[in-house]
C-alpha cells in the first residue's frame, strides 16, 4: 500500500515538474502561435472553404455551377454559366493562364469562387465556399498539452535538390529541398527530408509518426522548421498541424517520404479532428 502511495505521489511529482518546466512565455508564444494558425485556417478564403477539385483535359468537360472548361496550349478555357464575374467584371467566358501566383486571377459568384491550380503535370479548377459547411461547422482542434520534451534542437545537413513529393491525389511535384534536419529523440538518430530554399530561415516538413491513425491524423502532419545559430534548427513539434487533407477531401496534401515517417509517437502539437 505504502509503494502505491509513492508511486502515485511520485507520478504526480513528475507530472507537475513537467508542468512548470513550460514557462508562461512558452505556452503565450505556442497560444499566438495556434491563434494565427486558426484565423488562417477558418479565413473565408481558407482550407475550410474547399468544395470542389477539377482536373482538366483537352476535352471539354461540364463542370456544376460553373460551365464548360478544358485545356487548350497551356491555359484553361471556360464556357461560363450565368451570373459570374472576373476581376469585378460580368463575363460569359474565360481564359485562366498559370503564370501567376495561385488564386490570383479568380472567377466569382456569390459566395463561390474558382481559380486555377497545377500540381506537376495536372491542370484544374479549385472551387471555394466562404459559406461551406466545413468552415461555418468547424470544430476546435484539440491538441497535446505542451512539453519541452518535444522542443528539439538539430542541424541541417546541406543537400541542396530537387526532390519530387508525392501527394494525397497521386501526382508528385518537384519542390526544392536545402537538406536534412538531423536529430536524436528517444535514442534513435532522425534524419528528415526539409523543403525549401537554402538560405530560407524556415523550412518545410512534412512527417508521420506511431501516433497516426490513432491519436492523431493518418495521412502526416506539418511542421514549421525554424533555423537558428549556423547549421542549428528549431523542431518544435508542439507547433504540429494537421494537413488540409485532414479538414476537406478536396486539398492536394503532400505526403512523407520514407525517411520522414517516425518509429516512435510524437504526442505534441494537434490531435486529429473529429
Amino acid at each position: 500500500m505504502k509503494s502505491l502511495l509513492y508511486l502515485s505521489l511520485l507520478a504526480c511529482f513528475v507530472s507537475l515538474a513537467s508542468a512548470e518546466s513550460v514557462s508562461p512565455d512558452y505556452q503565450k508564444e505556442l497560444e499566438a502561435y495556434h491563434q494565427r494558425r486558426l484565423a488562417k485556417l477558418t479565413h473565408e478564403d481558407g482550407y475550410l472553404s474547399l468544395v470542389g477539385l477539377h482536373w482538366l483535359s483537352d476535352k471539354p468537360q461540364e463542370i456544376e455551377e460553373i460551365g464548360v472548361a478544358w485545356l487548350e496550349e497551356g491555359k484553361v478555357q471556360i464556357l461560363l454559366r450565368e451570373g459570374h464575374t472576373f476581376q469585378g467584371q460580368p463575363v460569359d467566358n474565360v481564359t485562366l493562364g498559370l503564370d501567376k501566383k495561385e488564386g490570383q486571377d479568380f472567377v466569382s459568384k456569390g459566395s463561390r469562387k474558382f481559380y486555377a491550380v497545377k500540381r506537376g503535370p495536372w491542370v484544374g479548377l479549385r472551387v471555394k465556399d466562404s459559406q461551406a459547411l466545413t468552415r461555418t461547422g468547424f470544430q476546435p482542434i484539440e491538441r497535446f498539452e505542451p512539453s519541452l520534451e518535444w522542443r528539439l534542437t538539430g542541424r541541417l545537413e546541406a543537400a541542396h535538390e530537387s526532390v519530387a513529393v508525392a501527394s494525397v491525389v497521386g501526382v508528385a511535384t518537384e519542390e526544392e529541398s536545402p537538406g536534412f534536419a538531423v536529430f536524436e529523440k528517444n535514442g534513435v538518430r532522425c534524419r528528415m527530408r526539409l523543403i525549401g530554399a537554402p538560405d530560407d530561415q524556415q523550412f518545410f516538413l512534412v512527417f508521420s509518426d506511431a501516433s497516426a491513425g490513432k491519436s492523431t491524423y493518418t495521412a502526416c502532419r506539418f511542421l514549421t522548421v525554424e533555423r537558428g545559430e549556423g547549421d542549428s534548427l528549431i523542431i518544435d513539434f508542439n507547433k504540429s498541424i494537421n494537413p488540409a487533407c485532414a479538414f476537406t477531401q478536396y486539398a492536394t496534401c503532400p505526403l512523407p517520404p520514407e525517411e520522414n515517417v517516425l518509429p516512435f509517437a510524437v504526442l505534441a502539437g494537434e490531435k486529429k479532428p473529429h
